[in-house]
């Protein structure tokens, strides 16, 4: 703010933005609909066969080589243009069974069983 003689008025510099209440309500709306979302997704239950691996490197690495299925496969032929379940692809002598994703016939996940 100036005064008359041109000469800067410091008393008179207010700074404020002046906005009416209505126009901060679609953002509030906005702004809880994009935190309460996930929220009331995450209490969705997820319906599948597969379990979930989350972040265990080593369980998505074994579900992703089934065994013995590139030696049935012709070099055209390729596993990852087929169509894939995931399920018990054998038994292992030690005990226990191995799962993963296959071509071919897979029986399902056992409750309590040992998966390698």
């Amino acid at each position: 703010m100036y005064n008359s003689d041109q000469t800067p008025n410091p008393s008179g510099n207010i700074r404020f933005i002046e906005m009416g209440p209505i126009y901060p309500l679609p953002l509030v709306f906005f702004g809880l609909t994009l935190f309460l979302i996930p929220i009331g997704l995450g209490f969705r239950k997820f319906h599948a066969n597969m379990p979930l691996a989350r972040n265990n490197s080593m369980v998505i690495g074994a579900a992703c080589h089934s065994v013995g299925d590139s030696e049935s496969h012709t070099p055209t032929e390729k596993l990852s243009t087929k169509k894939l379940q995931y399920g018990v692809i054998s038994e292992i002598p030690s005990g226990g069974y191995r799962v993963g994703f296959s071509d071919k016939d897979v029986t399902p996940l056992i409750p309590g069983e040992f998966y390698k």
